[in-house]
């Protein structure tokens, strides 16, 4: 049986799917530390040291080992001079690089709209401006070209 199939039968049981996102949350907010980390260029002692705890404990965070409380995500989060995000609709975070946040702040600043309302009036000003590039007479002529394939429908 191969890794997918077997992956798709045991999250048939409610027990394992539970465990799994449990263990893929953790290894994710791992994964997400050691970027941080290495982006300051800080060591994983330095890291224990801000967080007063120890190497060890930093190393089984990295490597999603280590059950943690919204607080102690909150410190090592913080100790990286980043902001702790939490949300129960987790498909709607984007990530954004520091020079898009801070685009957005601007806008926010001198718009007074949303970073919500800013994201969609964006969304839509592309959409129109890729629906204007499209060459719909030559879609038409050609039946094997769907919609679909460019995005629109």
């Amino acid at each position: 049986m191969k890794h997918k199939e077997m992956l798709k039968f045991l999250k048939s049981y409610p027990q394992f799917t539970e465990e799994y996102e449990k263990t893929r949350l953790k290894m994710q907010f791992g994964r997400e530390i050691i970027e941080l980390r290495r982006k300051r260029g800080i060591s994983q002692q330095e890291l224990a040291e801000r967080v007063n705890t120890k190497r060890n404990n930093i190393s089984r965070v990295e490597r999603g080992e280590q059950n943690l409380t919204i607080g102690t995500m909150y410190r090592l989060v913080n100790a990286l001079g980043e902001k702790l995000f939490i949300t129960a609709s987790g498909n709607d975070v984007i990530k954004l690089s520091e020079t898009s946040r801070n685009l957005l702040e601007k806008l926010q600043e001198k718009t007074k709209m949303s970073k919500e309302q800013i994201v969609e009036e964006a969304l839509k000003t592309m959409y129109i401006k890729m629906l204007e590039q499209v060459d719909f007479e030559n879609i038409w002529l050609h039946e094997e070209y769907e919609l679909s394939e460019i995005g629109v429908g």
